[in-house]
């Protein structure tokens, strides 16, 4: 008896792509995280305001394509748009220090320890870490749907493919 043939032709490009792009987003995560420390301090709050963009970034992505996903009728080419996207607005986080020296000196140091401060922090990190968070939750809709549409049996992939956007966090992480 023959093993069976896996008849679904987007499984294994949504399998590298998600690990790929788990891989791109920890990664991200990580630079993001040490980045916006040297902006705003080595601290607990720095770290956990990075984290929470990061991850409500993702959050909204995801709803947000979710909701529209019954209008994309290529979804690789969206998940490359998205992924593009990514890139670009990630440009930001390495020119940070230049772009942003002058913040400190301004504010003052009265100014930096009251809400002044941590409303300027706040709105860096969702200004840095929002936006390329958000195309990041895409991405597993997106590829959700080129597998679910590449054959009627997408559905028992679901499993395998959070496990690579797994695996390449882990990955990311290295």
């Amino acid at each position: 008896m023959k093993p069976a043939v896996d008849r679904n032709p987007g499984l294994t490009p949504a399998l590298l792509v998600l690990t790929a792009s788990g891989a791109v987003a920890l990664g991200h995560q990580l630079l993001w995280t040490r980045r916006m420390i040297d902006l705003l301090g080595a601290t607990t709050e720095s770290s956990a305001r990075v984290f929470g963009c990061f991850f409500l970034g993702l959050a909204l992505g995801a709803a947000f394509m979710s909701r529209w996903i019954s209008r994309v009728t290529r979804p690789w080419r969206a998940i490359a748009a998205v992924e593009f996207g990514v890139a670009c607005f990630s440009i930001p986080i390495l020119w940070l220090p230049l772009w942003s020296d002058w913040i400190w000196p301004y504010l003052g140091f009265s100014r930096l320890i009251e809400w002044q401060g941590a409303l300027v922090k706040l709105i860096l990190s969702v200004v840095i870490v929002l936006p390329p968070a958000f195309l990041m939750g895409m991405t597993m809709p997106l590829a959700l749907t080129a597998v679910f549409d590449a054959g009627n049996e997408g559905e028992r992939h679901n499993v395998p493919l959070y496990a690579a956007n797994t695996l390449g966090g882990a990955l990311g992480l290295g």
